[in-house]
């Protein structure tokens, strides 16, 4: 499968729900203060894609640090095995 990028400014996404389904859905987007479904469907696709994207940058930083202090142990082992720590 090949995805590309339309060549159109706009292009239309069908999806199907069921009855059921719809009628929750358009609740919760005026429930949310949106007029209209699709700028509510851009917004969460969006706002759930930079969720994760911040979640993964804090991950990123957790694990920087861990290295860091992985390598300042190395650094202090290495040094008393050495006899340079009394």
């Amino acid at each position: 499968m090949r995805i590309q990028a339309p060549s159109k400014q706009k292009i239309s996404i069908r999806i199907l729900l069921t009855p059921n389904q719809y009628e929750r859905f358009v609740n919760k987007c005026y429930s949310k203060g949106y007029v209209n479904i699709g700028p509510f469907v851009r917004d969460v696709i969006l706002k759930k894609d930079m969720v994760f994207e911040a979640q993964f940058n804090d991950m990123y930083k957790i694990l920087k640090r861990l290295e860091r202090k992985v390598e300042n142990i190395e650094e202090y082992v290495s040094k008393s095995q050495e006899g340079l720590l009394i």
